[in-house]
C-alpha cells in the first residue's frame, strides 16, 4: 500500500491540522504524526454534526438505508486497506482491527435492516389502522 496518514481531521469536507501533533507507536512499522482536535476543531465538528442533522435527518427511510448499504459495501471492497491505516494510525494489530472493521460493516447493515423493518411496518400500520393515518409522527 502506498497511502501515507496526513494526521489531520477531516470536517465538513475539509482535512483540518490542529495546533498539537503526537507521533504513532505502531506494532510494526513506521510512526507518524498526527493532528490533536483542540477545542477549535472539536467545535468546528460539531457544528458540522448540527448542519448535517438538518439536511440527513429528515431523509426517508430508504434512502437512508441505500447510504448504509453503499458504506457497507465500501468498507468490504477496501477491507485491507482500511486496516492497514488503521494499525498505522493506531499502532493496534491487525487482528483487532479486522474484528473492529467487521463489527463497523455489521452495524451499517444492523441499521440498514431496521430501516426497512420500520419503514415496512408503518405501512402495515397505516394500512390496518385509519387513526394511525392521523399521527404526524408517522407521516
Amino acid at each position: 500500500m502506498t497511502f501515507k496518514p496526513h494526521g489531520q481531521h477531516l470536517i465538513s469536507g475539509q482535512w483540518v491540522a490542529g495546533k498539537n501533533t503526537f507521533k504513532s507507536s505502531p506494532t510494526t512499522g513506521p510512526s507518524f504524526e498526527f493532528s490533536v482536535a483542540g477545542v477549535e476543531e472539536i467545535n468546528a465538528a460539531v457544528q458540522a454534526a448540527e448542519d448535517a442533522f438538518w439536511s440527513y435527518g429528515y431523509v426517508s427511510c430508504e434512502k437512508r438505508a441505500a447510504f448504509l448499504n453503499t458504506i457497507a459495501d465500501e468498507i468490504e471492497v477496501r477491507a485491507a486497506v482500511i486496516t492497514q491505516i488503521g494499525c498505522e494510525e493506531t499502532g493496534l494489530p491487525e487482528a483487532r482491527l479486522n474484528g473492529e472493521r467487521g463489527r463497523t460493516r455489521a452495524n451499517c447493515v444492523c441499521l440498514l435492516i431496521i430501516f426497512f423493518k420500520v419503514t415496512t411496518l408503518t405501512a402495515a400500520m397505516m394500512q390496518l389502522c385509519p387513526i394511525v393515518n392521523r399521527c404526524p409522527a408517522l407521516s
